[in-house]
């Protein structure tokens, strides 16, 4: 699913919804893609060479990250501050978003048009831009001025809408995300804005009630999961890598 990602958007900015089931591995991938601090660094890990330059920005993190792994976002945030000294990083405080979004909720907002705003202005705002008008428009305008292109991360999305199953606010907010900005995005030309949403299946299954099918296919190449195959898998490659081993370890 990893290399089918990196072989899609080999050419451009990544824009894709990442699903699998809880344990699947999505948060450890988003610690990973930090870790790396780079599209091409991604793509690299793959033999594959990017056209372009996307530096991973971590917008959106799971609430249950160790010390480590918060380490690890905030040197991807200093690095690609410090690659892009002409755009005005600013990384907005977990608990800000949390709140940001929880208000939303609490008004009752049902329209996708505006949920769509919402997180468009959230990204333009840790772009130091969410002011404008139109802050799709602004943050490609920043990004053009310094021929840069970004690659935002979300993950940690149950921890805040832990109702979709139910309730229709929080359909419509995951639907404007999954949906709205993926589709802005891809439709922008020469689009500077990548992201990456990784999100449990059953999450975006609950928003995405019509044509969830059509949504499924377009993202399933990418999708992790963690069966009962992929265990066997895994166990095949721990003894083909082990039989290199014959001339250190005894396996009689």
């Amino acid at each position: 699913s990893l290399k089918s990602l990196a072989q899609r958007f080999q050419a451009t900015v990544p824009v894709a919804v990442i699903m699998g089931s809880k344990g699947s591995g999505k948060t450890f991938m988003y610690l990973q893609m930090a870790r790396l601090k780079a599209w091409s660094s991604f793509l690299n890990e793959f033999g594959l060479k990017g056209v372009g330059e996307g530096f991973i920005w971590p917008l959106i993190q799971s609430a249950n990250l160790d010390e480590q792994a918060k380490e690890i976002v905030t040197s991807c945030h200093d690095d690609t501050r410090a690659q892009l000294p002409g755009i005005a990083f600013n990384p907005i405080n977990q608990s800000d978003i949390r709140d940001r979004v929880l208000a939303k909720l609490e008004g009752r907002e049902t329209s996708e048009l505006a949920w769509k705003r919402f997180w468009l202005g959230m990204m333009a705002d840790s772009l130091s831009c969410g002011e404008a008008d139109d802050p799709l428009s602004a943050m490609q305008k920043a990004l053009s001025k310094t021929s840069a292109h970004v690659v935002i991360q979300i993950d940690g999305l149950e921890d805040i809408f832990q109702n979709v199953g139910t309730d229709h606010v929080e359909q419509t907010a995951i639907r404007a995300l999954c949906l709205g900005v993926t589709t802005a995005l891809r439709e922008l030309s020469d689009n500077r804005i990548g992201i990456l949403i990784f999100i449990r299946k059953d999450l975006i299954k609950s928003a995405i009630r019509q044509n969830f099918g059509q949504f499924e296919a377009l993202y399933k190449t990418f999708e992790l999961k963690w069966n009962a195959e992929e265990a066997l898998r895994l166990v095949a490659w721990l003894v083909g890598e082990a039989a290199g081993l014959k001339e250190y370890i005894d396996f009689d």
